[in-house]
């Protein structure tokens, strides 16, 4: 069994993948100018592919450092011998501050390295994509 992992977070995991929302750009004006600050999202999002030989589980993570609302959209594409499929998963969260939940999960059968995953969320009148994985 074999678990990919690239960047550390603390979501409560050992070696896994995780994809990390980066920064968000907020905008702040004063009476005397205008100027621009970058701040840590308060989420992070993970995809964790856990390779179990002829399986892959595949899991969609969300941490959270505030209250937050929102929904959610997982796709995993992929390809092999075997031809193609696609699965599409989706719906809505309400998260507390501190909470790491999983959104979704599935095994599929296959090789980590066939598989395209997208994570998308809908959180604070914004869209934010986790990087799109490639194995």
């Amino acid at each position: 069994m074999t678990k990919t992992s690239f960047l550390p977070h603390p979501i409560p995991a050992a070696a896994m993948l995780f994809i990390s929302l980066g920064v968000a750009v907020a905008a702040s004006s004063s009476a005397a100018s205008s100027a621009t600050e970058i701040a840590p999202l308060p989420i992070s999002c993970a995809v964790e592919l856990d390779d179990k030989g002829r399986m892959v589980e595949i899991t969609a993570r969300l941490a959270t450092d505030e209250d937050i609302t929102g929904t959610y959209s997982l796709q995993i594409g992929k390809s092999g011998n075997g031809g193609t499929s696609m699965i599409r998963q989706g719906g809505p969260f309400d998260l507390e501050a501190g909470d790491d939940v999983t959104l979704g999960k599935t095994m599929m059968n296959g090789d980590p390295e066939n598989f395209d995953i997208n994570l998308t969320l809908d959180w604070n009148g914004m869209t934010l994509r986790c990087p799109s994985v490639e194995l």
